[in-house]
Formats: C-alpha cells, sequence, structure tokens
C-alpha cells in the first residue's frame, strides 16, 4: 500500500463517518418533524373537539332560549286573552248598568 492510498483510506473513512453523522442527523430531522406532526394531529383534534363541544354547548344554550321565550310567548298570549275576557266582561256590565240607568 503506497502512501497515495493510505490517504484514500482515510479520506474514505472520513467521508464514512460524515456519511453516517449526516444520516443520524437526517433521521433526528425525520423524527422530530414526525413528532412535530403527532403533536399538531392531537392539537388540532383537541381543538376540533373543544370547539365541538363549545358549538354543542351553544346548540343547547338556544334551543333553552327559545324553549323560554315560547313559554313566554304562551303566558303572553293567555294573558292577553284574559284581559281581552276582561275587557268584554266590563262592557258587558257598562252596558248592564247603562240599561238599569236608563
Amino acid at each position: 500500500m503506497g502512501p497515495c492510498e493510505g490517504e484514500v483510506r482515510v479520506l474514505e473513512r472520513e467521508l464514512a463517518g460524515a456519511l453516517r453523522r449526516a444520516q443520524q442527523q437526517e433521521a433526528r430531522a425525520l423524527e422530530q418533524q414526525r413528532e412535530l406532526l403527532e403533536t399538531l394531529c392531537r392539537a388540532n383534534t383537541r381543538e376540533a373537539s373543544a370547539e365541538k363541544v363549545a358549538l354543542e354547548t351553544l346548540r343547547r344554550s338556544q334551543e333553552q332560549e327559545a324553549r323560554s321565550l315560547q313559554r313566554e310567548r304562551e303566558d303572553l298570549q293567555r294573558e292577553r286573552v284574559e284581559l281581552q275576557m276582561e275587557k268584554e266582561r266590563m262592557q258587558r256590565e257598562r252596558e248592564e248598568l247603562e240599561c238599569l240607568t236608563s
């Protein structure tokens, strides 16, 4: 083995080592990227879940408000009917009094 061959082998070992280190770094970078993607997916899932819960809560609240407004409308309708009946009763009484005083 001549001096050039020895230098070539040293360079080959150095290149092989550098290549191995580069591959290891690439593998670490890919693993980190995979972990980040998993974290992002979990975060998106949590966010979607939280949004779903918020929308469901809002829907229930709106349904409850609609029921409350419906009850209030029915109460007001009953009150209107009662007032109309009272008005008619008072009108009859007034007419009766007018007849009696005439």
